[in-house]
This record gives C-alpha cells, structure tokens and sequence, in this order.
C-alpha cells in the first residue's frame, strides 16, 4: 500500500483549517448584526422614553377584531 503524499495531507489540513475559520466569521458576522439591532431597538425605545411619550411599546396592529 503507498504512502499517502504529504502535500496532500498540508492541503487537506488547509482547506479544514480555512473552512473552519470561514465558519467563525460567519457566526461573528450574525452575532454583530444581531447585536446591531438590539442595540438599535433600545435607541429607539430610550428616545421614545425621554420624548416624554406615555407608552413607548409598539403596539400589535396584526391581530383581528
């Protein structure tokens, strides 16, 4: 049985390796955006307060009579 090549073992090493760290930018990527909007969210909330409005929670308009 032949030896496996040991450039191809550094390739396959590589490409995991790459995969791997496209896979931890991908979730810090999600996890900015999502925090982006949380963020966002309580601006918005927090302007709405100090505008002096008596209810700053959005109201459910999809609900039927």
């Amino acid at each position: 049985m032949a030896e496996p090549d040991p450039d191809d073992e550094d390739e396959e090493r590589r490409s995991r390796a790459n995969l791997i760290v496209l896979a931890v930018a991908v979730v810090i990527i999600v996890a900015g955006v999502a925090l982006m909007l949380a963020v966002r969210h309580g601006i918005e909330r927090q302007d709405c307060i100090l505008a002096g409005h008596p209810d700053c929670e959005p109201v459910d308009t999809s609900a039927g009579h």
